[in-house]
């Protein structure tokens, strides 16, 4: 997970009391989810390719922000699917994409002017508004470039709020010359994403 959305993820845990956890210590490492995941504290169900397993993408013990899916060994590409409260108040999907690529900032070596859009677009995630970028970038630590490819999107769940209530990102890091590969991944998982009813929609009608 981001730094930024391990920041947030980190506030609200502190300032909400939650429920159980539906994934259990130990499961970072197991990665026990196959098939249909459906996250019902933020909303959303996929499909999980058959070939891939989910590991929870935040702590243990905290609300569930999603899962993470490695797609190689030594664990260097995966595929994430993140959802929260939209704690940092995006009014639309400008802010939350521009947050987005500031927060990879803290990863890329921006002193080279690495840091690379490489296509910016409108995306329907299942009803939803959305923005997919794909980003190229210079890893810090290691001066490897890679591929950043992320879907985002906003929903208004609480009733009452001026922004959005709830946040959504799907997102591949990957290497440039493992993306067409990769992406072709991607797509069967965004194909699959869906809304679901969560922990803050409203009570069906009689």
């Amino acid at each position: 997970m981001s730094t930024y959305r391990q920041y947030f993820c980190c506030l609200l845990f502190s300032l909400f009391a939650a429920p159980v956890s539906a994934w259990q210590d130990g499961d970072e490492h197991k990665c026990p989810q196959q098939g249909a995941y459906l996250n019902t504290w933020y909303g959303f169900s996929v499909q999980l390719p058959p070939d891939l397993k989910g590991c929870p993408n935040s702590p243990v013990g905290m609300s569930d922000h999603g899962v993470s899916m490695a797609l190689d060994a030594a664990q260097t590409r995966w595929i994430e699917l993140y959802a929260g409260y939209n704690a940092a108040l995006y009014a639309n999907l400008e802010e939350a994409v521009a947050a987005t690529i500031d927060g990879l900032g803290e990863d890329a070596d921006t002193a080279t002017g690495s840091l690379t859009p490489l296509s910016r677009s409108s995306f329907d995630l299942d009803g939803l508004a959305a923005t997919r970028v794909v980003l190229r970038y210079r890893l810090k630590s290691s001066g490897k470039l890679m591929i950043y490819d992320s879907t985002e999107a906003l929903r208004d769940v609480i009733p009452q709020q001026t922004e959005p209530s709830h946040t959504y990102a799907i997102s591949l890091t990957t290497s440039p010359e493992h993306y067409t590969e990769d992406r072709a991944t991607l797509e069967q998982v965004l194909a699959s994403w869906r809304q679901a009813p969560n922990e803050d929609s409203p009570p069906a009608s009689p």
